[in-house]
């Protein structure tokens, strides 16, 4: 798939993958936000609604300095 590297261990397991931001971006802030989801319903402690926000203004900052749109 282009835009897409997988990182191997000397076993030739996937252990980290390279993504074309550009290309892939959007996607990629959908699985963090699907990730973070799936996180926070495991969590036996979820974040309170002032700390969603840290969060999410963190990721909008963040965004903003990297040229990529927030989530």
């Amino acid at each position: 798939m282009k835009g897409i590297r997988f990182v191997v261990d000397d076993k030739g397991r996937k252990v980290a993958v390279i993504i074309d931001l550009k290309r892939w971006g959007a996607l990629l802030e959908d699985f963090f936000d699907r990730a973070l989801a799936h996180e926070a319903l495991a969590d036996p402690d979820p974040m309170d609604f002032d700390e969603y926000l840290q969060l999410k203004q963190d990721s909008q900052k963040h965004a903003k300095k990297s040229g990529q749109r927030a989530a």
